[in-house]
């Protein structure tokens, strides 16, 4: 069983097969479970105790307080995270940290009795983390609300209590469906859910004495958190502001001196190192920046599941995109983004003359088309929002990336993948699970867990009928979704269809995958045209399963330290209704902070509206501080081609596109090959190959692509060398490194917002740092050098330490005017993206 990695959560033999690695003789089914569960122990026991006291309380006022308020903290965080350009979030493991001092603080001061039950005990901590973890997880609802209310103009059709309820609804319909499947997701011991271990590591490290490192290393977990965080926390302010350059150290581009545009060898080149967000594949680029590296979790993943995820991101952004890039697979692959208009001497959205890692669509000219431009509200239903058919007639065919071509192919592969692998190494013990309600005799812990009060099935039944109800109800009623009760019903269907596989290959891997391209693929055949009931549909299926995956992580978790079902029922309950609220509720205050512009014209908003208007944190320019709304736009896009447009008419007029529905094929053979290798030779490493993580893709289009290298180098640094020549110290502190470097990370991250958020808001204008050797013009320095040389002078002439070039009267600086610099006029006003 160590074959996973030295004692890492790597993928055990399957429970009904495969048993033949530990023995040649032959052996029932009874003995081949228990070597599992053994073989398991041996993983999770340094970790996860064997005793339990009962007698300690948990729901106490100490953990509604103390979870609340540090569950709603790391909630709004992370809301305000999500306008990242590169994903990241603040880690549950801050609350932690956080927690422990409060806990001992309260149970001090507060007077003897119903507050204070006695000293702060180890399953009051968990609980809060309990609370952080589930709060902590932005809702995909948080994404569609903002979606329809500020990108497609629809605030008056959406009121905020439908957009609270909408949010809500989709969450708890998560929980009903991991709920039901605890039986298959949570009991088994094969079920292990790598990333709850480093919590449990965390707690034991402050309520029990034993020492890891049998006293070589006397630091407490606690002081060396305090240390690293500060640490980062400092450091984060030269990715962050002082020098942008260490987020994207692209070594291609420094080996590029002669960089026209209309050059091939310029743009090969630019497609390969470039990391830029709308630029190239980051092939040889590094990032320093731990908000940028941590978005893998390098540390807190097995290293197994992190080679088969880069390796499948090396052989799709590597390998895939530059060759079918440079062969022009596609018809027009190296003219997109190509048109003046948009280049470096015009507005300046694709920089470097052309576009790969960007998911907006072109036209048959290779130009951006603008995703609203493809919309219109229907002249007989305001409320809906419908194809502008004279533009798409105008534009059409449609032309997407190699990139977001490879991604979609991917998201296909990965739904075939995922049912194949399971029924494959899992099919025989799901369906004896499925079929019998005899408890798994096997798992010691969840023996454990018996002498509680268990969960009756049909509390989560209700919650799953109620949320699916509520659901169905806000889609039929509400005219800003128009999305029919059949097909709400169908997104529900597809989430409890896709949750076990995805389920299980997270418990055994640690890493989530997501469906959210394939469900709207699905409905954009049945219902075309109507974007709205896309983005409803792939809100309502995608945020179930992935919630539903999240959740039976938690109760794994809750499993392992032995809080009480019914408790664990109420916190997850409870958490997950404030924490969409909150979620919700600190997105749309962010998004209407920055204000408005107006224009004049606006063909998504009501024909009644006096006040035409664009929304200002949309403009590219917030992408230089590495803040964006490119997670919300992406959504748009990609609502616009399977929802606007349609599959069936995509592909009728782009049928080069169609063979992104190979990945269906793929994913059904590929995972056949490791399986049937590992039949023929059962002492390998074939288990340890896994499609679906291989075909993840989580590197979507839009964001920068300097986080190919970096991470990895981590994961192998911290998980291979560090554990195997330094295992004491590994034990005992590499997952407080991880949630110490991303509680610093977070903080610094704030900090740099909230002073972007003043300094916009009161006296409406931004704070840049100055030029220099590392903060160039576009962080990467891979464009042309006119282009850098221009906007260094915009930077500095724009910084804390210039700003002295004159205002005209509309509030724009008079930007240079050398030659080449003309651009600078034409991009005062950022174009709609």
């Amino acid at each position: 069983m160590n074959a996973a990695g030295e004692g890492e959560c790597g993928p055990t033999k399957t429970i009904s097969s495969s048993y033949d690695q530990y023995s040649d003789e032959p052996v029932d089914e009874w003995d081949q479970e228990q070597q599992l569960a053994a073989a398991i122990y041996e993983i999770i026991d340094p970790v996860v105790s064997r005793t339990d006291d009962t007698s300690l309380p948990v729901l106490t006022f100490r953990v509604w307080f103390i979870g609340l308020l540090l569950g709603t903290l790391l909630c709004v965080s992370n809301a305000i995270f999500s306008f990242r350009t590169n994903e990241f979030t603040a880690t549950p493991l801050v609350a932690v940290l956080v927690s422990y001092p409060l806990g001992l603080l309260m149970s001090k001061v507060l007077p003897k009795g119903v507050l204070n039950p006695g000293d702060f005990n180890y399953k009051e901590h968990a609980c809060i983390y309990i609370f952080a973890f589930v709060m902590g997880n932005v809702p995909y609802g948080v994404l569609n609300v903002i979606c329809q209310r500020y990108l497609l103009y629809q605030k008056i059709d959406m009121p905020l209590s439908v957009c609270f309820a909408f949010v809500v609804a989709t969450q708890c319909l998560g929980l009903g469906i991991a709920g039901c499947y605890r039986r298959i997701l949570v009991r088994p011991a094969a079920m292990v859910f790598p990333e709850v271990i480093a919590p449990i590591a965390m707690l034991n490290s402050f309520h029990k004495n034993d020492d890891d490192s049998y006293d070589q290393h006397p630091m407490s977990r606690f002081k060396f958190f305090w240390i690293v965080a500060s640490i980062m926390a400092l450091y984060q302010f030269f990715p962050g502001f002082i020098a942008p350059m260490l987020g994207a150290v692209s070594v291609l581009c420094w080996f590029v001196k002669d960089r026209l545009v209309t050059d091939l060898n310029y743009r090969t080149m630019m497609m390969l190192g470039s990391s830029q967000s709308l630029g190239g594949v980051g092939f040889l680029s590094f990032t320093f920046d731990w908000s940028v590296i941590s978005a893998f979790n390098p540390i807190t993943t097995p290293l197994w599941a992190t080679l088969n995820l880069f390796f499948g991101l090396y052989l799709s952004l590597w390998v895939a995109v530059p060759i079918l890039w440079k062969i022009n697979a596609f018809g027009m692959d190296q003219q997109l983004g190509s048109l003046a208009a948009d280049g470096p001497n015009g507005t300046g959205i694709f920089p470097l003359g052309f576009a790969l890692n960007a998911a907006v669509p072109f036209d048959k000219y290779g130009g951006r088309v603008k995703p609203r431009e493809f919309l219109q509200r229907d002249p007989n239903d305001t409320f809906s929002i419908v194809l502008n058919a004279t533009k798409y007639d105008l534009s059409q065919p449609i032309h997407v990336t190699t990139y977001a071509m490879i991604g979609y192919f991917c998201s296909f592969m990965v739904m075939s993948s995922s049912l194949v692998h399971v029924l494959l190494w899992y099919g025989k013990d799901v369906f004896k699970r499925i079929c019998s309600a005899k408890p798994d005799s096997f798992d010691v812990h969840a023996s454990m867990m018996d002498v509680y009060a268990p969960v009756p099935d049909w509390w989560y039944a209700i919650v799953l009928c109620l949320s699916a109800t509520a659901c169905t109800i806000l889609c039929t009623v509400v005219p800003a979704f128009r999305l029919d009760w059949w097909a709400t019903l169908c997104a529900v269907l597809f989430a409890l269809v896709m949750t076990v596989p995805l389920g299980m290959i997270q418990a055994i891997s640690g890493h989530n995958i997501g469906l959210n391209i394939v469900s709207e693929f699905f409905l954009g055949y049945l219902c075309p045209g109507r974007v709205s009931s896309i983005l409803a549909f792939k809100t309502i299926s995608y945020q179930a399963q992935n919630f539903a995956i999240a959740l039976a992580s938690v109760f794994k978790f809750g499993s392992y330290v032995k809080i009480p079902p019914r408790s664990m029922f109420l916190i997850v309950l409870v958490a997950s209704v404030v924490g969409a609220v909150a979620s919700t509720a600190t997105a749309m205050f962010i998004y209407e902070f920055f204000g408005y512009f107006e224009v004049t014209t606006n063909a998504l908003q009501r024909n009644g509206d006096d006040l035409k208007l664009r929304w200002k944190i949309e403009r590219p320019n917030f992408a230089e501080f590495g803040w964006s709304y490119y997670q919300y736009a992406r959504l748009l896009s990609e609502g616009v081609i399977m929802g606007a447009i349609g599959p069936a008419k995509f592909f009728q007029d782009s049928p080069q596109y169609l063979s992104m529905v190979y990945g269906l094929a793929a994913g059904l053979v590929l995972p056949i090959i490791p399986w049937i290798l590992d039949r023929m030779y059962p002492y390998g490493y074939w288990h340890l190959v896994n499609i679906p993580i291989i075909a993840a893709f989580p590197a979507k289009p839009n964001a920068m692509r300097s986080d190919l290298i970096t991470p990895l180098l981590v994961a192998i640094i911290v998980n291979y060398f560090v554990k195997k020549y330094r295992p004491f110290w590994w034990r005992k502190y590499a997952y407080v490194l991880s949630a110490g470097f991303d509680t610093g990370a977070s903080f610094t991250l704030l900090i740099l917002f909230l002073i972007l958020l003043c300094f916009r808001g009161i006296w409406n204008t931004t704070v840049r740092m100055p030029y220099w050797i590392l903060n160039p013009a576009d962080m990467d320095g891979c464009a042309p050098w006119f282009y850098l040389t221009c906007k260094q002078c915009q930077k500095w002439d724009s910084s804390v330490l210039g700003g002295n070039k004159p205002r005209s009267s509309n509030g724009t600086r008079d930007w240079p005017s050398a030659p080449g610099c003309e651009f600078f006029q034409a991009g005062r006003q950022w174009p709609d993206s």
